[in-house]
């Protein structure tokens, strides 16, 4: 963080034994007070204790210290990049779904572009400031609609002034497996599929048409040589039962469904097209693919 480098005079604060020290994490005061109530809410008791008065807060040293704690810190980060987060991808969904990893989601949680551009652009004063106004001064509440409309402008200030759009652009266009949350999410899976069909040695083998031609060609043996993946299909097939494992093979041997149901024991020919189906999710789940099984 850059924005204790000078940037402010420093404000001296007396303690209880004597000294009088700078207040530390003071340089981001007033930018916590333009979180909205709706997000400080949930940051936790401690945080909603500071005062918004200023002759309140030189007397509080409870809030003092919250101030000058990690916490207080956390709350800066998390909340901004929760606030700043919709104007630097808004074509994006929830910043959830991506991992510490990623670089827009690094970029989100540095709240000194955004602060420090607030302050340029007077939006926010800075923290020696506000201990100058009069001891009564409340500093003003934000609604989160505010904050939004406000931070609208703020953000792609920022990103231009810091050369960020790039940096963004480039992250979209070369994302990786650890970009995202170990969570499953529709993008992840998207992600997959679009890794696996245009990223190998044989970009020509589509999963979609795989199944459009026939949804159970899971069973065709030529499966692992015309699809590179991470995931063994033998191994797919290993975790399988017997009975699952004998549909397979004898459709990959041409038997037709009627066969197959006399075969394993089942009494009509579309209870084997259920099965097929069903080990089709399962091989989905298995190798967190979608290949439209589920549709």
């Amino acid at each position: 963080m850059f924005l204790s480098r000078g940037v402010f005079e420093m404000i001296m604060l007396p303690r209880e034994n004597g000294d009088v020290t700078p207040l530390k994490n003071q340089e981001y005061l007033t930018a916590f007070y333009f979180i909205p109530e709706e997000i400080r809410r949930k940051c936790g008791a401690e945080i909603n204790a500071i005062p918004r008065v200023v002759g309140r807060l030189r007397t509080d040293r409870r809030a003092i210290e919250t101030i000058e704690s990690d916490l207080f810190l956390l709350t800066i980060i998390d909340a901004y990049a929760y606030m700043v987060w919709p104007h630097i991808t808004p074509d994006t969904m929830k910043m959830e779904i991506y991992s510490g990893h990623d670089l827009v989601w690094k970029i989100a949680h540095i709240p000194d572009f955004w602060i420090l551009e607030m302050i340029i652009r007077g939006v926010i004063p800075r923290t020696e400031h506000f201990f100058q106004f009069p001891l009564e001064y409340r500093y003003p509440d934000i609604s989160e609609e505010g904050a939004y409309t406000i931070l609208e402008h703020i953000v792609p200030q920022a990103m231009t002034r810091h050369g960020l759009w790039g940096v963004v652009q480039a992250a979209k266009e070369f994302r990786c497996f650890e970009d995202y949350d170990k969570r499953e999410s529709f993008q992840k899976i998207d992600f997959i599929r679009k890794w696996y069909h245009t990223r190998t040695k044989h970009p020509q083998v589509s999963l979609e048409k795989i199944y459009e031609e026939n949804a159970m060609l899971l069973a065709r043996k030529d499966w692992d040589d015309e699809i590179i993946s991470e995931v063994d299909i033998k191994t797919f097939i290993d975790t399988l039962p017997d009975k699952d494992q004998k549909i397979l093979q004898l459709r990959n041997e041409g038997e037709t469904y009627e066969n197959i149901a006399k075969a394993v024991g089942y009494k009509t020919h579309s209870a084997v097209g259920k099965r097929l189906k069903t080990i089709g999710k399962k091989y989905e789940d298995f190798a967190k693919v979608d290949l439209g099984f589920r549709k």
